[in-house]
């Protein structure tokens, strides 16, 4: 009885090692993706954040989708580079 309680066991052992491999397989592949990131971050009420996945895509904001827009560029040679942020006509002739 006891060898029969112990074979039982064991195949009930192995049955559910095979079987959680298959459980925790996801059904469909997911890239995960940071819904923002921050870019200034001193508290919650000053904070400003990128919602792109480049930091030249678009404009910064803040938590509460304020638009809170910040540009980045390098003059190297006379030439403007951008770096960080959407440019507006404006802005690119201040840095001329």
């Amino acid at each position: 009885m006891k060898k029969l309680l112990a074979i039982m066991a064991l195949s009930v052992g192995l049955l559910a090692n095979a079987q959680t491999v298959d459980l925790l397989k996801p059904a469909k592949d997911i890239v995960l993706r940071a819904p923002s990131v921050p870019i200034i971050v001193s508290d919650p009420y000053f904070s400003i954040w990128s919602p792109y996945d480049k930091l030249m895509e678009g404009s910064t904001e803040h938590w509460t989708s304020a638009k809170k827009p910040l540009l980045g560029a390098l003059r190297v040679d006379g030439k403007v580079y951008r770096f960080w942020g959407k440019i507006k006509l404006i802005w690119y002739l201040l840095l001329l």
